[in-house]
């Protein structure tokens, strides 16, 4: 993962970290909460966190590059693949805790 992954990682885990401190999730049964695409950032992030599970043998950095270039073979790439993360709609992409 380059510098900017990792920095992009780490932001991820303090916002989230933050979030746990505060106990400030959203009701289960709130109307902010909502399905969407998770952009690249929050991508890198999920296959960072689960990579112990999946990676197999490989080192984390060429886990996270085959993940994305999984996104781009034809049974995966134009919507063949869609990707959810539950998350509160009145945060901003990238600024927002993954709920699920």
């Amino acid at each position: 993962m380059g510098a900017q992954g990792q920095a992009q990682f780490f932001e991820y885990l303090l916002r989230r970290q933050s979030l746990r401190n505060d106990h400030d999730l959203p009701d289960a049964l709130s109307s902010s909460l909502h399905l969407d695409h998770p952009t690249d950032a929050e991508n890198n992030a999920i296959w960072t966190l689960t990579s112990n599970a999946w990676k197999d043998a490989l080192p984390v950095d060429i886990y996270l590059k085959e993940s994305m270039f999984l996104m781009t073979v034809p049974l995966a790439k134009d919507g063949g693949m869609t990707q959810w993360v539950l998350v509160d709609k009145n945060l901003s992409p990238d600024q927002r805790p993954l709920l699920a």
